[in-house]
């Protein structure tokens, strides 16, 4: 997200679309870094050093400066075309690891520099879908416990949709119809289901579509 190439296809790209295609919205996926190592090439490096006093020589809030701020430049032309599109992104399924008992796992903010309770906040996105998939049951990560962290963190959670992985032993065993519940009895108003390929040909479709 530093170059200032990438940038511009980037931009180029988004006004392509909303230019010459009827749409209403605008999902981005994996709008993260890989990982923290990614932060370190040569262009970073350079870049970092000149911006190092004002980020106080934080490497990572660097990071998620530089990635939020292409972001924004992406939502900011796609919306200057079409200013009624509704704009959000898969987002990591732990925001940050310091809830009990997640110190061990990655976490959006800190391994991948992505920011997305930021981005909603501050209306950069409409809403965000965490890729919470994981179950309810222990071991961690569990999927009610990052439900009730994201919709504490968020200044509005009806602007956040988990994500539920539908795998088929989990349909098959009621654990997806325990996600949805939970969401509805805690105050989420719906959820993305991951993937439509895993009920394709498939009996657990038909268990799915009862629930």
């Amino acid at each position: 997200p530093v170059h200032p190439g990438v940038r511009a296809h980037l931009r180029k790209m988004i006004l392509e679309l909303c230019r010459n295609y009827d749409f209403d919205g605008i999902h981005f996926d994996r709008i993260r870094y890989p990982g923290p190592e990614y932060c370190y090439d040569s262009l970073s490096n350079v870049l970092f050093s000149l911006d190092s006093i004002k980020y106080n020589g934080d490497r990572g809030e660097w990071c998620r400066g530089q990635l939020t701020e292409a972001v924004e430049e992406l939502c900011a032309a796609a919306l200057s075309v079409k200013p009624y599109l509704k704009i959000s992104c898969a987002a990591w399924g732990i925001y940050k690891n310091d809830i009990p008992g997640y110190e061990g796992f990655s976490s959006g903010f800190a391994d991948y520099y992505q920011d997305a309770v930021g981005w909603v906040n501050s209306g950069i996105m409409d809403f965000i879908v965490p890729m919470t998939y994981w179950n309810i049951p222990d071991p961690k990560p569990n999927f009610h416990e990052l439900w009730d962290d994201f919709s504490k963190r968020v200044n509005d959670q009806s602007r956040v949709f988990l994500g539920i992985r539908t795998r088929k032993e989990w349909i098959y065993q009621s654990e997806i119809e325990a996600q949805v519940n939970y969401l509805r009895k805690n105050g989420g108003l719906g959820n993305v289901i991951f993937s439509y390929s895993d009920l394709v040909d498939d009996s657990s479709a038909e268990i799915f579509k009862t629930k």
